[in-house]
């Protein structure tokens, strides 16, 4: 009798998902009809309100500009990588496995934040997951909260945004890359600034001095799959599963073939932030490559490497 009943509300479940899907690309699709009779198409990417997140955005206005003098490099790289990430990850899944991420997605996002089933705490789920099968991690965030402190104070000197080092922050990252992937796949603008996996494999590659190893990317994979196939809607959908599995085996393999040690030469803002210490203390300069663990050094001396974004 309980099987009977899950059956019928995981097909009622299923039905609404997909009236839900239909309803908004006909939204879509009836938006895109409207901007072709004003003789335009909407925008893939609104690239103003990129580069530009804490600008507020008005609705009413008719026209998204994507003047390119809006965005730097960065962001320009960023998007770029992201949307080769997309196109690897589209020709792995079929149409019904692009269908069950975006519509599984949305349904997770609307939950209420109180009720403890939001994408805050399937990420915030994730990352304890990932803790509980590698303890040591935890040490890992802890370090580079530490060092993000002295970093932090030199940044809001030059107008830069805080770094990228507790678990909640994590969570988000993780929301937004989310999010950004789905908006690409699905050529719906982008409202915030975005990394792509590359780039986020080559930011964490900093912490191999603080433990950081690589091989924590497919463990975080794993606890990704396993927290998304205990969600009900993912196990109700058809083809969401395996979806969600594609997703998270994609990026760890990105991340993990980016996140190298570096050996070379620092990067320019490694060789600016000494140079600026030089000039302010030249009767303690710092070593130009680093031989052993940034503890060592003086608490001012860490803050040179930025280990976590």
């Amino acid at each position: 009798m309980m099987r009977i009943k899950e059956a019928i509300m995981r097909k009622k479940l299923i039905q609404q998902l997909n009236e839900e899907f239909r309803d908004e690309e006909l939204d879509v699709q009836l938006d895109r009809a409207v901007e072709r009779g004003k003789g335009r198409l909407l925008p893939t990417i609104s690239y103003a309100i990129v580069a530009n997140p804490s600008q507020p955005v008005d609705e009413n206005r008719s026209e998204v500009t994507t003047d390119s003098s809006f965005i730097s490099e960065e962001d320009t790289s960023n998007l770029i990588g992201l949307q080769q990430f997309v196109n690897d990850l589209n020709s792995r899944l079929t149409d019904l496995q692009r269908r069950a991420l975006r519509v599984t997605w949305k349904r997770l996002s609307e939950a209420p934040k109180t009720s403890g089933r939001g994408t805050i705490q399937i990420m915030e789920k994730i990352l304890e997951k990932l803790h509980d099968s590698d303890p040591s991690m935890m040490s890992i965030f802890y370090k580079s909260a530490f060092l993000s402190c002295i970093e932090d104070r030199r940044k809001r000197a030059g107008g830069l945004g805080p770094t990228i080092a507790t678990l909640r922050d994590h969570a988000n990252l993780l929301i937004d890359f989310v999010d950004s992937v789905l908006n690409v796949m699905f050529d719906i603008p982008l409202q915030k600034p975005v990394y792509d996996p590359e780039t986020i494999g080559r930011i964490h590659a900093r912490l191999a001095p603080l433990g950081f190893d690589r091989s924590i990317w497919h463990k975080l994979g794993e606890c990704f799959a396993e927290v998304m196939f205990c969600q009900e809607v993912v196990r109700a959908y058809p083809q969401a599963a395996s979806a969600w599995s594609l997703l998270a085996v994609a990026f760890t393999d990105k991340v993990y073939s980016a996140c190298k040690v570096r050996t070379a030469l620092p990067s320019p803002r490694d060789q600016n932030s000494a140079s600026v210490a030089e000039e302010e203390r030249p009767h303690r300069k710092l070593p130009v490559t680093p031989s052993r663990c940034p503890y060592s050094y003086p608490s001012f001396q860490c803050a040179r490497y930025n280990y976590c974004e």
